[in-house]
């Protein structure tokens, strides 16, 4: 019998660790024990749906990406994110896009504090 992949345990892991959550912060705030995201960590036992969604909330991601083989965003851009308000976050994307503009059109980023010769 062939074993499939499952990158559950590995994606609940990095996702913890992205948001700086410990073993025991996350079991509190999912209501079970420590030993239990443990065991979800390794492999050795599998979430009902209730706690699927009950990590999936803590983790703020979406249930289906915990078994999804398309790679994660970089789990510190993750935390960062996270971490930032609203507002900051506009403005991170406007940032963002800025610079995608500019290396799309060949331009590459303006070096900060430095202006044309007029």
């Amino acid at each position: 019998m062939r074993e499939t992949h499952n990158p559950f345990p590995g994606r609940l892991k990095a996702q913890r660790k992205a948001l700086g959550l410990t073993q025991e912060q996350l079991a509190a705030a999912v209501d079970v024990t420590h030993g239990t995201i443990s065991r979800l960590e390794t492999g050795k036992i599998y979430p009902s749906t209730q706690l699927l969604l009950r990590l999936a909330g803590a983790l703020d991601m979406n249930p289906l990406a915990l078994f999804s083989d398309t790679p994660m965003l970089d789990p510190e851009l993750v935390a960062i994110w996270a971490r930032i308000s609203p507002e900051s976050r506009q403005q991170a994307l406007k940032t963002l896009q800025s610079f995608l503009k500019d290396e799309v059109s060949g331009h590459g980023p303006k070096p900060p504090g430095r202006r044309r010769p007029s």
